[in-house]
């Protein structure tokens, strides 16, 4: 059986001929997607290549953004021009064909283009724009190599491509439907429609034909021609959506690009060549329409019988009668990703939803993996199970005690919610192989999750998360799935965690005490906690009160565990109006400190008096800064200091304050990609190494702190504790938590952040954010506000460029799409796209030094008006 190498598998063709073609009789498909192959690395490609061996590489990855080309003339000639040339030498070394990918705007729409005078094969190129341009000199750069080296090669132009995934025409246009009733869109550019479903037959066939088709230029397109906006028109009239389609000239939707009047490519010779069946852009639009809501009709069917439950069964079975099309393209359009912590999305029945049977199959994959990296013992390997306050919590974690138990791995599950700290502290305690917590953290009541932790205690990192996930995709059916199925009290490898755990886990926390006063005194300082429905209630004023703390105070109205989380409208400490209820309570209480967790309990928000009356909130880097400081000045429990022996942690986006308290101390800093399961490998890593550095602190900007040892995740009840201490010790003293943090301030530099976070929802969503990241990428800023950029951190390709002396040096941390650029006043402004959330994540932080004299409040809000300007210049604001 050939084989058949796809570059740009995560573009909309790539992505169509691997879905398409998955059980093809006669090609093995691979593909592989820019993160697997930058077409830009020769070396890479020859190492894939030489792996690999296929017999035919076709090339679809490209940069396709017609606009931003003009601007980022530098990537777009790197991947378009110079790569294609790159590709073909190696191709031709290794006697592999080649189809590369090109299109119509190498022409200029003046000489030809119209249904009467398509253009040819034979047509000079002449393009209008650098999109154009590059993909011209990509064709010359390969026809040169295969004809140097005497290789096979085809250049299969196309034009106008689109499919109902991914980000084209098609999609745009649905996507404006479903929010305006009038859309405008040009009409006097005129060309062909080319389903990439009809692309990729055509291509299919080229490669079955091999070498019977000679060398060179071919093209295909669907046949007829049309306008933009008679396109919009077709697809709305496809799709029996009431939008109207107002036609207006290229002139009154200026672009940066110029794009070709006319493009129509006469693809005759190529369909008759390939016996290729004679079809209109009509007809293949009707194909494209209907080929996903068939391919999802068919998914959907298989979860309408055994052994899917009965109201799974009812629920689908029902949206297939009724063909509800929405409902059934939203559950079932895609496999819910299972990345590199786990799984998370909203709950119901499909492939793109969290529900006992897809809850199921992340557990058998989990169990393949444990089982092929893990050494047989005699006794059963166990794994820890907890959950939160969620819909469907307990019946997810009874799911996966289940399937651990088919697979005879004894499941330590705890009956009733938990935190996520205490499941992370669980693993290690028991000897666990791996842990399991059944959570959405503060996503909307909707939404449930899936979060696994290793053997260390910490979340699942590299190689394990990538291994899993490997796995997890292996699992295609319920039938592969072992469970055991009898009373679930009855079976012997499953074990419920009692109050032994909960005391153990209790006692830990209880170490982190050095207040002298509060052990032998107790303290009667006025705590309010809020635990927002979630497991904090459990667990903090159980704490609280052990620590020794006795006036303490709980909002009745958000005590009890409740999935709707009906008091606020996101369970956010992060966000304000999380805390709203709570800080009424203290303002009524005259409290010392107000705290409140998510509903798994591995971050807290505080809110502190502000001196007249009110409350102030703290962000995460306030509350890490007062931590640090706090947990370091207290020293070892023997009284000595802390030294080059001992280390903290923080991320890429958290403030540089914390490791310049630390560093004054005279503690190691690591500083890790952002999510605490970094911080918690780098423990790990430390705890292995030669020097053996101990642990003391750790802090995220989005509210996650752990102090030493009592978990290896963020610690929500744990930094509770210890922040009331804090507290405590200040009001013993005199002052108050604002008052020591501007000492901090004082003593450390005037440090400031501000975080935006722009969501964007669904596929075209996850697109915008793509190009977005590409954009700053290939065009890094030279100026921000006033500000000139010296340094560009890019942790994808591990690269810090010093933009001043274009010195280049590598980042010691693994991969990730994060930029993050460095002006010379030392502000940090860093994007990311959220690995949970659709949104992309804009970081700023600013410093500055104080004067004895200075006026404080003035000076932060010299750097507040700092941060939004800063965060303008980047589109952030």
């Amino acid at each position: 059986m050939k084989k058949v190498l796809v570059m740009g598998s995560s573009g909309q063709l790539g992505n169509c001929l691997l879905r398409r073609f998955a059980m093809d009789a006669d090609l093995h498909w691979v593909g592989f997607t820019r993160k697997d192959l930058d077409v830009c690395d020769a070396y890479r490609i020859q190492e894939v290549l030489s792996a690999e061996r296929p017999d035919c590489v076709i090339n679809a990855a490209a940069y396709t953004d017609v606009d931003q080309a003009e601007s980022d003339q530098k990537m777009v000639w790197e991947v378009n021009a110079v790569a294609p040339g790159v590709i073909a030498r190696i191709c031709c070394e290794l006697d592999i064909a080649l189809v590369h990918l090109s299109t119509d705007y190498v022409f200029n729409g003046k000489e030809g283009g119209t249904e009467e005078r398509p253009y040819l094969e034979s047509d000079t190129v002449n393009p209008l724009g650098v999109y154009g341009e590059s993909k011209a000199e990509g064709e010359r750069a390969i026809a040169a190599e295969m004809i140097k080296g005497g290789g096979r090669y085809h250049i299969v132009r196309t034009s106008w491509l689109y499919d109902n995934v991914g980000h084209n025409f098609f999609t745009t246009m649905v996507k404006l439907g479903q929010e305006r009733s009038e859309i405008k869109v040009v009409y006097d550019q005129r060309g062909t429609p080319t389903y990439v479903g009809s692309l990729s037959e055509a291509l299919r066939k080229l490669v079955l034909k091999g070498g019977d088709v000679k060398s060179g230029v071919l093209h295909f397109s669907d046949e007829g021609v049309t306008c933009w906006a008679s396109f919009a028109r077709a697809i709305f009239e496809e799709l029996d959506m009431d939008v109207q389609v107002v036609g207006i000239t290229t002139s009154e939707y200026p672009t940066r690009a110029v794009r070709p009047a006319n493009s129509h490519l006469g693809g005759t010779h190529l369909r008759t060549l390939l016996n290729l069946e004679k079809r209109t852009w009509k007809e293949s639009l009707k194909m494209c329409v209907g080929s996903e809501l068939e391919r999802v009709r068919r998914k959907a069917e298989v979860w309408s019988h055994a052994p899917y439950d009965k109201e799974t069964r009812k629920t689908v079975g029902m949206w297939l009668l009724e063909n509800k099309e929405d409902l059934l393209i939203e559950a079932f359009h895609k496999d819910i990703a299972f990345g590199t912590g786990g799984m998370r999305g909203i709950c119901g029945p499909g492939t793109n939803r969290i529900n006992a049977a897809v809850i199921s199959g992340a557990t058998q994959g989990l169990v393949n993996y444990i089982k092929k990296t893990t050494p047989h013992t005699s006794t059963p390997l166990k794994v820890a199970i907890a959950f939160d306050c969620r819909h469907q919590s307990y019946e997810f974690a009874e799911v996966t005690a289940r399937v651990l138990s088919g697979n005879g791995i004894q499941a330590l599950l705890y009956p009733e919610l938990r935190p996520t700290p205490q499941l992370s502290w669980t693993v290690r305690h028991l000897g666990c192989v791996a842990g399991v917590v059944v959570t959405a953290s503060h996503n909307p009541p909707e939404y449930n999750g899936y979060k696994v932790y290793w053997d260390d205690g910490g979340q699942i990192v590299s190689p394990h998360d990538s291994a899993i996930i490997e796995e997890v995709r292996k699992i295609k059916s319920l039938s592969e799935v072992k469970v055991a199925s009898g009373e679930i009290a009855s079976e012997d490898l499953i074990t419920f965690l009692g109050p032994e755990e909960d005391e153990g886990y209790l006692n830990a926390i209880l170490k982190l005490r050095r207040s002298v006063s509060l052990k032998e005194n107790s303290s009667e300082s006025c705590l309010v906690f809020t635990g927002l429905h979630g497991a904090g209630s459990v667990s903090v004023p159980p704490a609280l009160r052990a620590f020794g703390f006795s006036n303490v105070h709980e909002v009745t109205s958000q005590s009890l565990p409740d999935g709707n989380f009906p008091t606020v409208s996101s369970p956010n400490p992060e966000e304000g109006q999380a805390l709203a209820e709570a800080i009424s309570l203290g303002e009524k209480l005259g409290a010392t400190l107000v705290m409140g967790t998510d509903p798994d309990a591995d971050r807290v928000g505080i809110a502190v008096p502000n001196g007249e009356g009110g409350f102030q909130l703290l962000n995460g880097n306030e509350t890490g800064a007062l931590l640090f400081d706090y947990v370091i000045r207290c020293g070892r429990d023997n009284g000595e200091a802390y030294d080059a022996s001992d280390f903290v942690a923080s991320t890429v986006v958290t403030s540089p304050l914390l490791a310049v308290i630390a560093e004054s101390y005279g503690l190691g800093v690591r500083t890790t990609l952002t999510g605490f399961k970094h911080i918690a490998a780098a423990i790990a890593e430390e705890e292995k190494g030669m020097n053996g550095r101990n642990f003391i602190v750790g802090a995220e900007e989005s509210y996650g702190y752990l102090i030493k040892n009592t978990a290896r995740d963020k610690d929500a009840i744990a930094a509770c504790c210890v922040l009331s201490e804090l507290a405590h010790s200040l009001e013993e003293n005199g002052t108050t938590m604002l008052a020591h943090l501007e000492h901090i301030h004082r003593t450390y530099g005037l440090y400031q952040e501000g975080l935006v976070s722009i969501v964007k929802m669904g596929r075209e969503g996850a697109h915008e954010i793509s190009e977005l990241i590409s954009r700053f990428r290939s065009s890094p800023p030279r100026m921000l506000a006033g500000e000139k950029v010296i340094g560009l951190l890019d942790f994808k390709t591990q690269k810090n460029h010093n933009l001043i002396s274009s010195e280049v040096n590598n980042i010691p941390l693994p991969k990730s799409n994060v930029l993050q650029f460095v002006t010379e006043k030392g502000s940090l402004i860093t994007v990311r796209p959220s690995g949970t959330e659709p949104k992309i994540k804009f970081y700023v932080s600013v410093n500055t030094t104080l004067q004895v004299t200075d006026d404080y409040l003035e000076k932060k809000s010299e750097l507040t008006n700092q941060i939004t300007a800063l965060f303008r210049a980047v589109g952030a604001a």
